[in-house]
C-alpha cells in the first residue's frame, strides 16, 4: 500500500505542474501585447560602420512621401537606378539584435555624424559603433532587395519595417 500511495502522490504532483505550466502559458500568451503597427515608435540599436552611409543600398518598387531607395525594383524584379530623391534616401541597416530595417536619415543624425567622423580616424577593426535610436514604423515591406557593399550582389529582401529616425544617441 505505501507504494501505491507514493505513486498517486507523484501523479498528483505531475498534474499540478501541468496545470501551472498551462496557466502560465495562457497568461504569457495574453500578456504578449499587440504586434507592432505603423506609427509606433520603437527602440532600435543600429550597429554601424562609417562606410555604411554609402555602402548600404536598397531597391524598392515605390516611394514613400518623396523618399526612395537609390535603386528601383521593377515589376519583373530587376534592379534599376532610381532618380534622385526629392527628400531622403532609404537604406538598410542591421540592429544589434539582428533585425533589419530600411531607414531614412540615419546618417543625417548629428550624433551619428559626429561618431562616424571620429571612428574614421581609427584603424578599420575599431570603427564599428552602435547608434541607439528611436524610430517610427512607417510600413511593413514584403518585397525589395538589399546589399551592404556597392559591388555586392543584391540579396533577396528580408521582410521588415521601413522606419524614420526620431532621435539617436551614438557612442
Amino acid at each position: 500500500m505505501p507504494l501505491a500511495h507514493a505513486q498517486r502522490r507523484g501523479l498528483y504532483i505531475r498534474w499540478i505542474l501541468v496545470a501551472v505550466t498551462v496557466g502560465l502559458g495562457i497568461g504569457l500568451f495574453f500578456l504578449r501585447g499587440r504586434p507592432p503597427q505603423a506609427g509606433d515608435i520603437i527602440r532600435a540599436p543600429f550597429t554601424l560602420l562609417p562606410k555604411d552611409k554609402d555602402a548600404s543600398q536598397c531597391a524598392l518598387p515605390d516611394d514613400v512621401r518623396d523618399h526612395r531607395c537609390r535603386f528601383r525594383l521593377d515589376r519583373k524584379g530587376n534592379v534599376r537606378m532610381s532618380r534622385l530623391p526629392r527628400a531622403g534616401t532609404w537604406a538598410p541597416y542591421w540592429t544589434t539584435d539582428r533585425m533589419l530595417y530600411v531607414v531614412d536619415g540615419l546618417f543625417e543624425q548629428p550624433e551619428v555624424i559626429r561618431v562616424a567622423a571620429e571612428k574614421m580616424k581609427l584603424p578599420e577593426r575599431d570603427r564599428r559603433f552602435v547608434a541607439e535610436c528611436r524610430v517610427k514604423l512607417v510600413r511593413w515591406l514584403q518585397d525589395g532587395k538589399v546589399r551592404f557593399n556597392t559591388h555586392a550582389r543584391w540579396d533577396p529582401h528580408i521582410p521588415n519595417w521601413q522606419v524614420e529616425v526620431v532621435d539617436c544617441d551614438a557612442g
